[in-house]
């Protein structure tokens, strides 16, 4: 039976920094380039980021 690897806390903080940037960087863009309000900007970041990893 193999052992599950050690993962440092460090690597999960970053790719939460980098989900969260992520998201941020899709909502402001929403709203600036494509003139949506706020909640729909939200709507449109999350589902685009869901299809994208899905489909991989």
């Amino acid at each position: 039976m193999e052992t599950i690897q050690y993962v440092p806390i460090s690597i999960i903080y970053y790719a939460l920094a980098a989900l969260t940037a992520l998201i941020v960087y899709g909502i402001v863009g929403s709203i600036y380039i494509m003139g949506l309000d706020f909640y729909n900007a939200v709507y449109f970041t999350i589902i685009t980021i869901a299809t994208v990893v899905t489909g991989i």
